[in-house]
């Protein structure tokens, strides 16, 4: 589940977009949970990025690509960020 992004309120998914621009009719995936759903973190949508919203947020800072390590402590939402030294993927 790694690759998707998107997907319909009716749950159909779109496993083929990457960026964090949605394909006509399709939604980011955690905005069509209920909204009395517990809050969730997540990451692995670099091209999102850092995102803290109250229902939904997005660890994902880059680190792989030189932005930073991102850790969130829940009882009190405070962020935490380290510096990825530089690092870059290959390829990237």
């Amino acid at each position: 589940m790694t690759r998707m992004r998107f997907c319909t309120p009716a749950g159909k998914m779109d496993l083929q977009s990457k960026g964090a621009k949605p394909p006509a009719g399709y939604l980011p995936w955690y905005e069509t949970r209920p909204a009395a759903e517990k809050p969730i973190v997540f990451g692995h949508w670099s091209q999102l990025g850092l995102r803290l919203d109250p229902q939904a947020s997005c660890l994902d800072s880059g680190c792989v690509w030189g932005g930073s390590l991102s850790a969130l402590r829940l009882e009190d939402r405070a962020l935490y960020q380290v510096a990825c030294g530089g690092y870059q993927a290959p390829g990237g």
